[in-house]
């Protein structure tokens, strides 16, 4: 398959698209939940700590993991 930078732009749209919305829903639950707003705050700060050494990718594994394994 041959990429062209009309696709990367499609594709760029597209997650744009989806991180716009991923922020509001992050947004919506740290507005209507203290709980929410306490776990947010905490991963924002945890996040802001270990990226630059770990990456985000690293770090995105690491939180993916609890959606399977740490219930």
């Amino acid at each position: 398959m041959v990429s062209t930078k009309k696709d990367a732009s499609v594709v760029a749209a597209s997650m744009d698209q989806a991180a716009r919305e991923a922020s509001g829903a992050l947004n919506a639950a740290y507005v209507d939940s203290d709980d929410a707003k306490k776990a947010v705050d905490y991963m924002a700060a945890w996040w802001k700590k270990h990226y630059l050494k770990a990456g985000h990718k690293r770090l995105a594994r690491i939180l993916l993991e609890y959606t399977s394994t740490k219930k």
